[in-house]
């Protein structure tokens, strides 16, 4: 009999660990049919399964690997920055940055990288005209180090968010973020896990316009700590050992490789609290208005270097044997939460076991979520609380090459019944 309940426990604990891991909006891990978990939905697509693929709720294997970091200083004088729908996972081929959505708002001009805000051509689903914005994303992943922006925003009107970031699929984030209407100051945030919330923010000022002139922000990340650097002077520390929550038994600190994010969007066109955080309402009463941020250079430095001999192979998945068919998803895409495989750790032993020992994956994309205006509509702000938010991570009426499966769900919950039924009878044979 015990050796009868030992069984038991151990099927129950194995097949737990199969239907805990979902992807949330189908309530199941994706199936082959629509392998890459992203912001919850079941996709398929090249660069959802090299940028977007949340490894813990996707079809097993199908992530590809992480593009491990890299130093370098971009001033911009050539174009090393290609749409996120032709990037297929190789950080070799040339580009440094990739930009995410559809219509493409970036570009590099006279030296500068510009990312502009133009108005969208269809109101968001609360009925306001909203910006179409912009967000570049390095193709490779940083886990500690340096990284340094050169940065001249679009704090011109009281809504338009600029925004200079580090941030995960797990909800991991550092920020640098100017809100409209506040041109002499900068805020500096970092979240965990994708728990939002005030009480990180701290606010500094630029000693300027960061609108009409550029200044250089830098972040120092670390394991023990995080420093937020304007104008070459620490502004602010953070340290890890203070993040620690009793509770929950973790230290709520960003401790997840993640890529960079530079971006501008619209903050004041959705819900009231994020509205009121962006500085009011945008300024749309010129339609043909296009707002611009500029970033002169960015620098990244590695704490974990030595990848750039590392060959990469673009994984084949095998073809589906049957359903094939899938509905466009009008989401777009963000940076990735894929699992680094032997191929591409291999050149730095330190990031990769570093990155194992981190925090539990989570479920949410999070961070850079929004929605119709590029950026606010999945914001945790639906109680209309004031606040800083995170970055959008789509833009309204975006459109990628990702898609979604109503058969990925009907089949994976139905495969999940079957897996609980037989477990349920399997344990009333055991007992008796």
């Amino acid at each position: 009999m015990v050796f009868k309940k030992i069984c038991l426990l151990t099927l129950l604990t194995y097949f737990s660990s199969q239907v805990s891991a979902i992807c949330e909006h189908y309530n199941a891990t994706c199936s082959e049919f629509a392998p890459c978990c992203y912001e919850g939905w079941c996709n398929t697509g090249q660069n959802c399964l090299a940028i977007n693929c949340d490894a813990a709720n996707s079809y097993p294997g199908s992530c590809y690997p992480k593009p491990l970091c890299v130093s370098f200083t971009d001033t911009f004088d050539k174009n090393d920055l290609i749409e996120i729908s032709k990037f297929n996972g190789d950080p070799n081929i040339g580009y440094e940055w990739m930009s995410q959505f559809l219509p493409n708002n970036a570009a590099i001009e006279d030296g500068q990288l510009v990312l502009s805000m133009p108005l969208a051509t269809e109101k968001n689903q609360y009925g306001h005209p909203a910006g179409f914005g912009a967000t570049v994303a390095s193709v490779r992943w940083i886990q500690y180090g340096t990284v340094t922006a050169r940065v001249k925003t679009a704090s011109i009107s009281p809504g338009v968010v600029t925004s200079f970031i580090i941030h995960n699929p797990e909800g991991d984030e550092i920020d640098f973020e100017w809100v409209g209407g506040k041109p002499d100051e900068v805020q500096t945030n970092y979240y965990y896990n994708g728990e939002f919330t005030t009480k990180n923010q701290a606010s500094f000022s630029v000693g300027g316009d960061s609108a009409s002139e550029f200044h250089e922000y830098m972040f120092q990340w670390e394991e023990e700590f995080i420093k937020f650097y304007v104008n070459k002077k620490v502004v602010r520390t953070v340290y890890k050992k203070d993040t620690w929550d009793d509770k929950a038994k973790v230290y709520k600190y960003p401790a997840r490789m993640a890529l960079v994010h530079l971006g501008i969007w619209d903050g004041g066109v959705g819900v009231p609290g994020t509205t009121k955080w962006a500085g009011g309402l945008t300024n749309w009463s010129n339609p043909k208005t296009v707002y611009k941020a500029y970033f002169d250079y960015v620098d990244i430095q590695c704490k974990y270097n030595g990848n750039q001999t590392v060959p990469w192979v673009t994984p084949t998945l095998p073809k589906p044997s049957t359903y094939t068919s899938s509905s466009t998803s009008t989401t777009s895409s963000t940076s990735s939460s894929t699992k680094s495989t032997a191929a591409t750790s291999s050149a730095s032993s330190t990031t990769a076991s570093s990155s194992a020992s981190s925090s539990s994956t989570s479920t949410s994309s999070t961070s850079t979520s929004s929605s119709a205006s590029n950026s606010v509509s999945s914001n945790t702000d639906s109680s209309s609380s004031e606040g800083p938010q995170p970055e959008p991570s789509h833009q309204g009426d975006s459109k990628t090459d990702s898609t979604k499966s109503d058969h990925t769900n009907s089949a994976s919950k139905v495969f999940g019944s079957a897996l609980m039924g037989a477990v349920f009878l399997f344990t009333s044979y055991i007992m008796n």
